[in-house]
């Protein structure tokens, strides 16, 4: 199995900006691949955790390291442990470093993290090439300041490639605290790309307590109090998912794509009878893989990817033709059916988010004429494009939300830059973040709080990215041509990278 990237990034700060800061990306893997990447995991590096193939979760006390083909160390039971790194699905790695004015501590946990030194190995192997060096592009990453450091808390919209495809996004941030009557949320470019960010707010809402709030792909707020977990998750050829797929942990489902095929996964909830409406929480993200194939898929424009950038931001229609190829692929929007009398009818997409870190976000079901006191959905991921952690279901009535948008009031870059005319609107004045950019501080008020009431803040941000690739060649037309319109194509490219990346990696060194 892959893994789905879930980075917990900490930065201690000891003084405000200006700042000068690199963040880091190690990344180890799944048996075989760590095994052949154990360079990777150095004495500055710590494993942490991992799961085995069986679903057993391991901490470790101290850090564990490879040592002839195993992973060894002491548990946090203070028990010895060695794992042979066949039985190993997933590691935990932590890395500590400081930046180069020392005024940052940085530590990243990377929580099944696959696909070891793999991009430096990607490639489809096609004469038509645009290089990058982001290894899988991404939007701004947003770090909250919980009381006594920074941590990585957002990636809101990934995907966004070219400002035609500029969105918001909308994320819990579980971790920001309020500190002197302001919250301080760190934004940064940690990508070989220039991120463009036109707005950036907070939207503050205070709730009952029990209830748990979680935005919709189109931003909308939804009100949780009564999640109902799957009783069966099963595939097409039956096997049993559900310890992987019934509560948002350690245990992601993430197959490689080693034959190019599709999973046919259906989700069995109890419900209700006579329930005419549900909220369906999912915890799923994009794959790695599925950012690298992101990459590949502008490669195969070759030299005329500037043209094609620029007929994405000038035609509508060029817009609404990639949202259905990657709907009808599922490559980088992921569907849900819901079984009826008559078959399987459409439950809505949601656009993938991560693949650094993912968070609840809800479809709305609509459940009209759906008899019977089960509910069964279905997803079709690409084996390699997705990251599969939970599904649930709420079925409680509408609770009305008051969300309360708190304005930027603070912006300060690098240099002590005020950055706050361009990202205090969304007016299409773009905050402008070359690759290599100091982070950017932004501090916003936050309003009492109301006695008896639980908060939750969520980050608001629109805005779009471009990877820098250099574009070279004759572009793939044909390779184009099947990627966006034959079923199943842009999977079996997928394993065939798959494949000859991991060949590359099992290359002896000189």
């Amino acid at each position: 199995m892959f893994t789905l990237l879930r980075r917990i990034m900490a930065l201690s700060l000891a003084t405000a900006l200006p700042l000068t800061t690199t963040a880091c990306y190690d990344w180890t893997g799944r048996g075989p691949e760590v095994a052949a990447n154990a360079q990777n995991v150095t004495d500055s590096t710590r494993i942490i955790g991992l799961v085995t193939t069986g679903g057993d979760v391991i901490e470790f006390e101290s850090g564990a390291k490879i040592s002839n083909g195993e992973v060894v160390g002491k548990s946090k039971k203070g028990e010895k442990v060695r794992i042979p790194l066949d039985r190993v699905q997933r590691v935990t790695i932590a890395e500590h470093k400081f930046s180069t004015a020392k005024t940052i501590g940085l530590a990243a946990s990377l929580i099944g993290v696959g696909l070891v030194a793999a991009a430096a190995s990607w490639g489809s192997g096609s004469d038509s090439k645009a290089t990058t060096t982001s290894k899988g592009g991404c939007c701004p990453f947003f770090y909250s300041w919980d009381g006594s450091q920074f941590t990585f808390d957002a990636e809101p919209y990934p995907g966004a490639i070219t400002r035609g495809l500029e969105r918001d996004g909308d994320v819990v941030l579980d971790r920001l605290r309020a500190e002197g009557g302001h919250y301080q949320v760190l934004m940064t470019n940690e990508r070989d790309e220039t991120e463009y960010t036109d707005h950036v707010a907070l939207r503050v809402i205070d709730h009952e307590r029990g209830i748990r709030i979680a935005p919709g792909g189109d931003g909308t707020l939804y009100a949780l109090s009564q999640t109902v977990a799957p009783v069966s998750a099963r595939t097409s050829d039956g096997r049993d998912l559900l310890q992987w797929l019934v509560a948002a942990d350690a245990l992601i489902y993430e197959p490689v794509p080693d034959s190019g095929a599709s999973d046919e996964i259906v989700l069995t909830f109890p419900k209700p009878a006579g329930a005419q409406q549900a909220r369906l929480v999912v915890n799923v993200g994009a794959s790695l893989l599925s950012s690298l194939m992101l990459t590949e898929y502008l490669s195969l424009h070759g030299r005329d990817l500037p043209a094609w950038f620029e007929q994405v931001d000038s035609d509508p229609a060029t817009v609404m033709q990639l949202y259905r190829m990657i709907g009808e692929t599922q490559t980088w929007a992921l569907g849900f059916d819901i079984e009826r009398s008559g078959g399987w009818t459409s439950g809505g997409h949601l656009l993938g988010v991560g693949p650094l870190i993912v968070k609840d976000r809800v479809v709305p079901l609509d459940l009209t004429g759906l008899a019977g006191t089960e509910l069964r959905v279905r997803v079709r991921p690409p084996r390699g494009f997705w990251a599969l952690n939970s599904f649930s279901v709420d079925y409680s009535p509408a609770v009305p939300i008051t969300a309360v948008e708190v304005p930027l009031t603070r912006a300060i870059g690098g240099g002590s830059s005020n950055r706050l005319a361009a990202l205090a609107a969304a007016d299409g004045s773009y905050d402008v973040m070359p690759a290599g950019s100091e982070p950017v501080l932004l501090t916003f008020p936050a309003p009492p709080e109301r006695a008896g009431l639980s908060r939750t803040v969520v980050l608001h941000a629109r805005g779009w990215y471009r990877e820098n690739v250099v574009a070279k060649g004759e572009p793939a037309l044909e390779i184009l041509r099947r990627f966006e319109n034959e079923p199943g194509f842009a999977s079996r490219l997928a394993a065939e990278n798959w494949k000859t990346m991991r060949e590359r990696r099992q290359e002896p060194k000189d």
